[in-house]
């Protein structure tokens, strides 16, 4: 996989602050749930099986690999979609 950020698929708020100065802010714990690369691909994979696209995959393991090179993409078409649309925002601000 390429460097794309992998935030959550899910965030939850950590239940404990060590930080008690910190309280009043809401953190998320990073170590919890699937990564959103995992969701894609679990996505992915959900559409494979059982279709005629995909009917000539018969290893799982090559099924597994599809899917994460689907997943990889779209995390390279989100992260493409987010830089784009914050440079359209800073142009219209410079407007």
């Amino acid at each position: 996989m390429e460097d794309f950020p992998n935030p959550q698929a899910f965030a939850c708020p950590a239940s404990e602050v060590e930080d008690q100065s910190q309280s009043d802010k809401v953190f998320y714990n990073s170590q919890a749930g699937m990564s959103l690369r995992d969701y894609f691909a679990g996505q992915a994979i959900s559409s494979m099986v059982g279709s005629e696209l995909f009917a000539s995959v018969k290893e799982v393991d090559e099924m597994s690999y599809l899917a994460y090179g689907i997943a990889d993409a779209m995390l390279k078409t989100r992260l493409t979609d987010i830089v784009r649309r914050n440079k359209a925002k800073f142009d219209a601000e410079q407007v």
